[in-house]
């Protein structure tokens, strides 16, 4: 298991942290699409971005740099 990092945004501001042990990086991506319904939420691990999912699940738009 690896150790994941979901930061948490809500209106393109950091409002949280959580740290996460999962099996990959598709079980990472399914924790942060669990938490993305009040937030938009940046997945790494070790310190690199594995996936942005925006507020409310959202498409991404890749001329956006930001999660929300």
């Amino acid at each position: 298991m690896a150790s994941y990092q979901l930061f948490l945004f809500r209106d393109g501001e950091l409002v949280g942290k959580v740290s996460r042990h999962c099996a990959d990086d598709l079980d990472a991506l399914e924790a942060a699409r669990k938490l993305c319904g009040d937030h938009a939420v940046e997945l790494y691990c070790d310190g690199k971005l594995i996936a942005r999912v925006k507020h409310g699940d959202e498409p991404l738009n890749v001329r956006d740099l930001h999660s929300g």
